[in-house]
């Protein structure tokens, strides 16, 4: 195996560690079962029953799943971000529609977000849902009427993508036993990082662990995140280069890493209450957010 090819997959195995450790980062954000369509986790809400009602009833007439998340906070991350991150836990919309919507409160971080599933951003664009909050919601939530802000989102993203989709003629997609991730990208993503774990193990240098995280890390979230990476990349790589490379045992194992198989399995488990969680749906990404 030549120099430069060492180094150029060296260079692709830290980065992918990399990844997977800001991956980490991000799933350590804990998100309990929906219970239903409104889950008001703060307590502001008080016709919660009723809104329940009204949105599962929605949902049998168009297929639309919109959901009301209410909580303290965000966990130390972005409203945006846990939003997203929500939005994909629990697979909002039907799987072969991405139609979903959620609309997450915080009273008490007085902050609020419309995220919007894929197939859905034609009929309700960020622009328009910024507006629903500034018109429709935030003057009650100014008043710490959350009950009457919540309920005339509600109405307004209802009104917005009225048409967009309709329950006749659906069957839906069996969605039972799989996840919300795209399982497939994630194996790919499993054997690739094997295979350079592999090739890695062969290289007797580390120094350039330390110069590819610094760099990652850099890239991905700034200073402090290099100093993190840049420890991740010289640990990696020296434990790569100098046990992998110099024992019998380490060089079994390198080898022996990119044959095995690691069949990824998981799905949503259904909530108790008689609600069968969300159609496996995701998030383009689209939406706006607001504070007051």
């Amino acid at each position: 195996m030549s120099k430069n090819w060492v180094i150029g997959i060296k260079i692709l195995s830290i980065i992918w560690i990399c990844i997977l450790s800001v991956s980490s980062v991000y799933a350590q954000l804990k998100f309990p079962e929906p219970t239903g369509f409104v889950n008001d986790y703060e307590n502001i809400i008080s016709n919660d029953e009723e809104l329940e009602a009204k949105l599962n009833a929605y949902e049998k007439e168009t297929t639309n799943e919109i959901t009301v998340v209410t909580v303290p906070d965000f966990q130390g991350t972005t409203i945006e971000d846990y939003a997203v991150k929500l939005f994909e836990a629990w697979g909002i919309g039907k799987e072969d529609r991405d139609n979903g919507i959620l609309i997450l409160v915080s009273a008490s971080e007085r902050q609020s977000r419309i995220e919007i599933g894929y197939g859905l951003e034609g009929a309700l664009t960020d622009a328009e849902s910024g507006r629903i909050q500034d018109n429709a919601m935030i003057p009650s939530f100014k008043e710490d009427d959350y009950t009457t802000g919540i309920n005339n989102g509600v109405d307004a993203v209802i009104e917005a993508i009225a048409g967009e989709y309709t329950a006749e003629g659906y069957t839906g997609t069996d969605t039972s036993g799989q996840d919300p991730l795209n399982t497939n990208l994630l194996t790919t993503i499993g054997v690739f990082g094997f295979m350079l774990f592999q090739a890695v193990a062969f290289s007797k240098s580390w120094w350039l662990g330390g110069v590819i995280g610094f760099i990652g890390g850099m890239i991905i979230g700034g200073f402090d995140s290099a100093v993190i990476f840049t420890i991740i990349g010289l640990i990696v790589d020296f434990v790569l280069s100098k046990f992998f490379s110099s024992t019998s045992t380490g060089r079994s194992l390198a080898r022996g890493a990119s044959r095995s198989i690691f069949p990824i399995s998981g799905g949503r488990s259904s909530s108790g209450g008689g609600f069968g969680g969300f159609g496996g749906g995701g998030s383009g990404g689209g939406g706006s957010s607001r504070s007051w």
